[in-house]
């Protein structure tokens, strides 16, 4: 049992002036309580968080900080041939406005066999067989 963490989770943990950075916080505690299981992401997540990151706050430091804390802190799934051409079907056809890495992370959930991501997007929220956690 995984909660897969997407991206705007950790932006929102890691940017006091976010405007969920208090819901990221109390979410990010229960996760590492490991009340939703085991925390997972994904390289691509990594990638779009510590650029996004640095992106938004002009602070190398914070996005330093906040890829530290997630490759201390979970196991991070790596992107393959196998992800990548479910991810690109799913982008392709998905009535959803998705970005590719929100369809990478639904093509992981799915490989693992399981169904919870922690985000803010509302996207997901209609996403049949994927359990919202926020």
């Amino acid at each position: 049992m995984v909660v897969f963490i997407d991206t705007n989770v950790f932006i929102a943990y890691a940017n006091v002036r976010d405007g969920q950075h208090k819901k990221a916080v109390n979410l990010m505690e229960r996760i590492m309580s490991l009340e939703y299981g085991a925390p997972v992401t994904s390289d691509y997540v990594f990638d779009e968080a510590v650029t996004v990151a640095l992106a938004r706050s002009n602070d190398k430091d914070m996005a330093i900080t906040l890829g530290n804390h997630i490759l201390a802190s979970m196991r991070m799934l790596k992107m393959n041939a196998v992800v990548f051409v479910r991810a690109w079907r799913r982008f392709k056809t998905a009535h959803e406005k998705m970005s590719f890495t929100d369809c990478t992370n639904l093509a992981f959930l799915e490989i693992i066999k399981d169904k919870r991501i922690a985000t803010f997007d509302k996207e997901f929220d209609d996403v049949s067989g994927v359990e919202v956690i926020t």
